[in-house]
């Protein structure tokens, strides 16, 4: 039955020869071959192409759709990232004990005390007092980098009161409680427990975006910075 249609097709004038995509498609189902290259080959033959029209519509869907750009939240609290040579994510630095990326979910990958990828965990390698990399090593310079989701550095989540861009220097850009750019500044966009990007707002949207739980824990607390 599917031959006869063929060859009643192909029987047609030849001005009817040049279809339209959809119709070049039913006949292409039914035409001689067990590939498609041999049954665009047999149409050929038998003068059955696509129009013009046809070949705009095959291009038209063939065509990869465009993806759209990533554009990262506008509001959302900063993230931590690893200074060890690898980059590492570290979490979100807030304050919401529900968000299961958080550094203050004691269940958390990030935030559990028995995690290798915390820095509350006292005996792993962005924990411990003695790991170079540590956000707990008060002699650490490769203290974990936080990060906005825009790319923005705002300094080390580090206990080393002397690395100049430590939130633990009282004196930095990035620990004193006057800099716009300090998680320490009650009044910033980074600190204050009003914006929705601070790191102490515990209703702060987080990253990647989650759902909306209340939380009031505070950030696990740093060692003195206290100058002797």
């Amino acid at each position: 039955m599917t031959r006869l249609l063929f060859l009643l097709v192909a029987s047609l004038p030849l001005y009817c020869q040049e279809l339209d995509l959809d119709s070049y498609l039913r006949v292409l189902r039914i035409a001689p071959g067990v590939s498609i290259e041999s049954k665009v080959k047999a149409l050929d033959e038998l003068g059955i192409t696509l129009s013009r029209s046809g070949l705009r519509e095959l291009e038209r869907r063939s065509a990869t759709p465009a993806i759209p750009a990533y554009r990262p939240p506008a509001y959302a609290t900063p993230q931590l990232r690893s200074q060890d040579g690898e980059g590492n994510y570290l979490g979100n630095l807030n304050s919401n004990r529900f968000d299961p990326n958080s550094v203050s979910n004691p269940f958390g990958r990030y935030g559990s005390e028995f995690s290798p990828d915390s820095v509350n965990n006292p005996y792993g390698k962005y924990g411990s007092p003695y790991s170079p990399y540590s956000a707990r090593n008060p002699y650490a310079t490769q203290a974990p980098a936080i990060v906005t989701p825009q790319g923005k550095y705002l300094g080390k989540f580090s206990a080393n009161p002397y690395d100049p861009d430590s939130v633990s220097n009282p004196y930095g850009r990035f620990g004193s409680p006057y800099s716009p750019d300090s998680v320490n500044n009650p009044f910033g966009q980074y600190g204050s427990p009003y914006s929705p990007n601070s790191v102490r707002n515990p209703y702060a949207p987080t990253f990647p975006s989650l759902p909306k739980l209340p939380a009031l824990p505070s950030l696990p607390k740093l060692p003195s910075t206290t100058r002797r």
